[in-house]
């Protein structure tokens, strides 16, 4: 009965470990995700920045060039 016991704490603590590898493994994962998630949020907002500056620069071009005519 107590090599049972013995053999049934063994198998209960290589689950306890697995699950509390598991665990740490899913935590890193999703850290990454919200990282990915902040990363492109930061890209959109610097590609809006940059398309609303490109479009001005153009815009002036065209200024300068219809009051060169």
């Amino acid at each position: 009965m107590q090599a049972d016991k013995a053999r049934f704490n063994a198998k209960i603590k290589v689950l306890e470990d697995f699950i509390v590898h598991i665990s740490k493994e899913q935590t890193i994962q999703n850290n990454q995700l919200l990282l990915s998630e902040e990363l492109k949020q930061q890209l959109q907002l610097i590609n809006a920045a940059l398309n609303k500056e490109v479009f001005d620069l153009n815009y002036q071009l065209f200024e300068e060039l219809q009051s060169r005519k």
